[in-house]
């Protein structure tokens, strides 16, 4: 820069209303429909999966953020004391909670927003979070830009970015605050401007706070503000030029040149780590290295221009010759010849050094001091402290918490490589995980882009411009963390920076791409509306055709996930009607089933403690003591499984549990927890006589401890119709291959799901390569067809039910073991001889009978002995008896995606599935139980009834029998209003099944009006 900062003009404060108010139009009609449901839900997830845009109580990182903000409040008006957590994770590891102090000062904002009503409160919260992130970034680009019409567009990206979006409208802290970092900068370049330490201070004091909430935000500004403080002071008052500045037309092509050669370079290097080249990739490679140099010379030739007397133009030219030599990269190749050590590498340090040897000298000659502006370092210290004072809070946050915590040793870069998003992702918006949704949006990628082309091939310097790009590209390439393997600096950063081992999320850096690449797009749109004229009116017209662009650029994929919140009902009375509650109760209160803590299921828990005060047992966490997991988690884990053992009701009598909330809810007790519906393992621990029923509300059971010594063995009677089906595909194995057979289980499964129930299968799904796994002799050699899947059964006995087929071959083709995954103890075993598997070429269905006495998790193995052709289709296991089709499958034993239970006499097992239109989404009442069924024509009889008086054409409920995990219907009806009452009545389904299959009995609820299904039953027609 030629001289010091100079502020813009008085505070355009009319533009400032006129952004805010815009922010504020778009915040509501891109979270829509949240405003008509301001005062019963709050958002639960950026992109929801069909079927779930309106969920009740669904658990996740939303109802973690609403106990924060519920605790605030209650330390500062309840019952307990600010700052403490007496509430979850309270056992006699920490008798008054963890140390954990989530969302203050952030959460400062609820609490003064909280006489709205809570949900309102938190709702609110979440739309001015919009507006805290653009105004923000409006401010900032503002300052450096010096044109409200410059700042709109990183305004508006930068509140509107569908990252920082679906963090916040998931319930993560870092997109709620998001709007700290453009504030930071702003209050630093505003005291540069204004040569105040106040501004500083009050930029210390924004790092403070984010030290005292955010760690990973505070460690990424941290390194954002290493490189960007430095170089901007560096240059901030420049050097005096005195040399002539001679611009090169040539020196931007020359440097191209040697980015598209690094480029080839990078690409071969990354094929040779790969163990094969590709060469499908190498556009995208050319493009990166040209990118990166390009950054690279226009940040070199920008501090040259303030640490030299050369001009810019004589800067970049002289860069140019320096970066010249590296158009002779692509001679890594000769490391695939000559296999030397590092060779590719001393080639590529030799051509940086002779690129050195070419321009330093000159530099040298040209050396100058850089004259820093008075009032540079006032507001620098004064913002450095509140920088310490975060670091401080961070480490001592640290040492309470984080290492003793199961994450104390940092992220392995496997696990970061399962969150990382890919190079396509910056560049498209589709339904991802929230934390890999980075995309960068076309409006700004093009005005970033025409940005750095009028750097490299325009006349002006561009200020600060050169630093916006460099640190905007280095941004959006590492938050793709080591999912770029062209650019291993993530790799190198992860294992040389101290703490980068420790954020699991690369893509929270995409907050500071959008940053840096906004100030560079939006100094772009700043020359624009210089050659325009900066005509009033036609700098108002680019100004609403940017908005108009960004806001159809960000357009969400879907309205966003709403988790509805009932008021307190029977559950909140129940709790506090059968347990002491508030910090000070004598006894705790344990939800079933028992995560380790850091994983979302745990929040219906928080929201139970927001209803109740009640001391929990349970809590959430992605630093969850690992004390806690050690001495608390694991002995109570069999209670999952409705095992009862010593050891757990041990620890049940030391924690003094006095009531029990187990969650009959598919999703908290998901597939993940057991294989069998949550039913069993409530059935199972009311038998064993540990627990007694003494309310039950919804899909939540409160059971009560009874006192009673030993698990009783009675509760090994309570079985599942249930059964668990492995498909061969998804089993790991050592050998073989995956094959495709129409008539074999899972070649549904291969296909998209069709648009609506009865349709036709969607188009094939991408990486399919089969519905089988298949070994030949003489093409694999002998080993494990399949093993796994290693997941924990309950205790029982049980039948596995391998359907194998057999090919040519002579011998025997292998042999089958049902293991214990986790002591490695063999439970049962079958050679496949002739009698068990006939060389005929067709399925049949080997079973090994085995028993469980403990929960363990299961290894299902197929060994395949060379001899003979032999194909897995599918892995079947049932509890002893529950092989066979069954009279009757109650839709209370069954999964269940949507409804509730509901006690009711008429039903076989004294309970039915409800499905209430005004609260419940359109998913299935029940889904199971997977049974297998010979071919032969049938009838399915579901068995409904209504409450109430729906209208005569209103949809109730699809009744649907499938296969194939439901992908592959064979018999749909719809179920209208019309001749349901509130008595039970059987619909008739009937099908016909070609072939052995394993049969889903599914009703999806339709929401025209409130349906009752007690279960149903499948019948042969003669």
């Amino acid at each position: 820069m030629s001289g010091p900062d100079k502020p813009v003009a008085a505070p355009a404060w009319r533009a400032g209303l006129a952004v805010a108010a815009l922010l504020l139009a778009l915040a509501l009609v891109h979270t829509w429909p949240l405003v008509s449901h301001w005062n019963q839900a709050i958002p639960y997830v950026y992109h929801p999966v069909p079927g779930w845009e309106l969920a009740p109580e669904m658990p996740g990182d939303h109802l973690q953020f609403y106990y924060w903000s519920w605790l605030f409040n209650d330390n500062i008006f309840g019952a307990s004391q600010f700052p403490s957590n007496p509430y979850e994770f309270n056992t006699w590891i920490n008798p008054q909670g963890t140390a954990l102090y989530a969302n203050f000062p952030f959460s400062l904002l609820y609490l003064v927003l909280q006489p709205l009503g809570e949900l309102s409160a938190y709702n609110a919260v979440t739309i001015l979070c919009y507006l805290l992130a653009g105004l923000a970034a409006f401010v900032l680009g503002r300052r450096l830009l010096g044109s409200s019409l410059a700042a709109l567009p990183l305004a508006l990206i930068y509140a509107l970015l569908p990252f920082r979006a679906s963090q916040s409208l998931s319930g993560h802290l870092y997109g709620f605050i998001a709007f700290m970092l453009p504030a930071t900068l702003w209050l630093l370049e505003e005291g540069w401007a204004r040569r105040s330490w106040l501004w500083g201070a009050l930029g210390g004091l924004c790092l403070l706070a984010v030290g005292l909430m955010e760690g990973h935000l505070l460690f990424y500004s941290t390194l954002a503000l290493g490189l960007y403080v430095p170089l901007r002071l560096l240059t901030r008052g420049g050097a005096a030029q005195t040399e002539d500045d001679h611009y090169s037309a040539a020196a931007p092509w020359w440097v191209g040149g040697a980015g598209l050669a690094l480029g080839l370079s990078l690409h071969l290097a990354a094929g040779r780590g790969a163990g094969g080249m590709d060469w499908s990739p190498l556009p995208i490679s050319l493009i990166l290295g040209l990118v990166l140099l390009w950054c690279s010379w226009l940040v070199l030739a920008w501090l040259a221009t303030g640490l030299t007397r050369l001009g810019p133009g004589a800067a970049r030219a002289l860069l140019a010759r320096g970066l010249a030599p590296l158009m002779l990269s692509p001679l890594y190749a000769v490391q695939f010849w000559l296999d030397a050590p590092h060779l590719g590498k001393i080639i590529l340090a030799a051509l940086l050094l002779w690129g050195a040897l070419r321009c330093l000298p000159a530099l040298w000659r040209a050396r100058a001091w850089p004259r820093l502006p008075g009032g540079t370092w006032p507001p620098l210290v004064a913002q450095g402290l509140g920088w310490g004072l975060g670091v401080a809070a961070m480490l001592v946050q640290k040492a309470r918490v984080l290492d003793a915590s199961i994450a104390s040793g940092g992220r392995s870069l496997g696990e970061v490589k399962l969150f990382a998003p890919h190079l396509a992702d910056l560049f498209r918006l589709v339904p991802a995980h929230s934390e890999q949704i980075v995309y960068l949006g076309l409006v700004l990628i093009i005005l970033a882009g025409a940005g750095l082309l009028l750097l490299a091939f325009g006349r002006r310097p561009g200020g600060a411009a050169p630093l916006w790009a460099g640190l905007g590209v280095l941004a959006a390439l590492l938050c793709l963390g080591p999912n770029l393997p062209q650019m291993p600096l993530y790799a190198w950063l992860y294992e040389h920076l101290p703490f980068f081992n420790y954020p699991r999320v690369p893509g929270r850096m995409v907050l500071f791409a959008v940053l840096f690449l906004g100030l560079l797009g939006g100094w772009a749109l700043g020359q624009l509306g210089r050659v325009l004229g900066n005509r009033r009116g036609v700098l108002t017209a680019l100004a609403v055709l940017v908005a108009l662009l960004v806001a159809w650029d960000f357009w969400p994929p879907s309205a966003p996930g709403l988790c509805l919140i009932p008021p307190p009902g029977p559950l909140a009375a129940g709790v506090k009607a059968n347990a002491p509650t508030g910090p000070a109760a004598s006894q705790r209160v344990l939800g079933l089933p028992i995560w380790p803590g850091d994983s979302h299921q745990s929040s219906a828990y928080d929201l139970l403690i927001t209803r109740t005060r009640a001391k929990m047992v349970n809590g959430y966490s992605p630093q969850v003591p690992q004390a806690y997991v050690d001495q608390v988690f694991w002995p109570l884990y069999p209670l999952d499984f409705g095992w009862v053992t010593p050891k757990a009701r041990g620890v049940l009598e030391r924690l003094q549990v006095g009531l029990v909330a187990f969650y009959e809810d598919e999703e908290v007790y998901t597939r993940k927890v057991s294989p069998f519906p949550p039913e069993l393992a409530r059935r199972r621990l009311t038998a064993s006589g540990l627990l007694k029923p003494v309310l039950q509300a919804g899909n939540v059971w409160l059971l009560k401890p009874t006192g009673l010594a030993g698990p009783a063995r009675d509760a090994l009677d309570q079985v599942s119709p249930v059964t668990s089906l492995w498909e061969g595909e998804w089993l790991r194995g050592n050998i073989g291959s995956l094959a495709e057979d129409p008539e074999a289980s899972g070649w549904g499964l291969l296909f998209g799901e069709a648009a609506e129930l009865g349709g036709p299968l969607g188009p094939r799904l991408s990486r399919t390569g089969g519905n089988l796994r298949v070994a030949r002799p003489g093409t694999d050699r002998p080993g494990w067809l399949s093993r796994g899947p290693g997941r924990p059964f309950p205790p029982g006995a049980y039948v596995a039910r391998f359907r194998l087929r057999r090919g040519a071959g002579s011998g025997s083709p292998g042999r089958l073991e049902v293991c214990d995954a986790g002591t490695g103890r063999l439970l049962a075993r079958a050679e496949l001889g002739p009698e068990a598997l006939p060389a005929d070429n067709r399925w049949h269905e080997v079973a090994l009978p085995f028993r469980l006495e403990e929960v363990a998790p299961l290894d299902l193995r197929t060994w395949f002995s060379g001899s003979a052709a032999l194909a897995l289709d599918v892995v079947l296991v049932n509890f002893a008896g529950m092989e066979r089709p069954q009279g009757f499958y109650p839709a209370s034993r069954l999964w269940r995606q949507t409804g509730e239970l509901v006690a009711d006499q008429r039903a076989p097992t004294g309970f039915a599935v409800q499905g209430r239109a005004d609260w419940h989404p359109p998913l299935y009442l029940m889904h199971g139980p997977q049974q297998t069924y010979p071919p032969g024509r049938y009838e399915a009889r579901f068995s409904l009834a209504v409450e109430g008086s729906p209208p005569a054409g209103a949809r109730l409920a699809s009744l649907v029998v499938a296969t194939d995990q439901g992908r592959r219907p064979l018999g749909v009806k719809q179920v209208r209003g019309q001749g349901l009452t509130n008595e039970y009545r059987e619909i008739v389904v009937p099908f016909e099944l070609k072939r052995r299959c394993e049969l889903g009995l599914r009703v999806r609820f339709e929401q025209g009006g409130s349906v009752r299904v007690a279960g149903a039953s499948v019948r042969p027609i003669d």
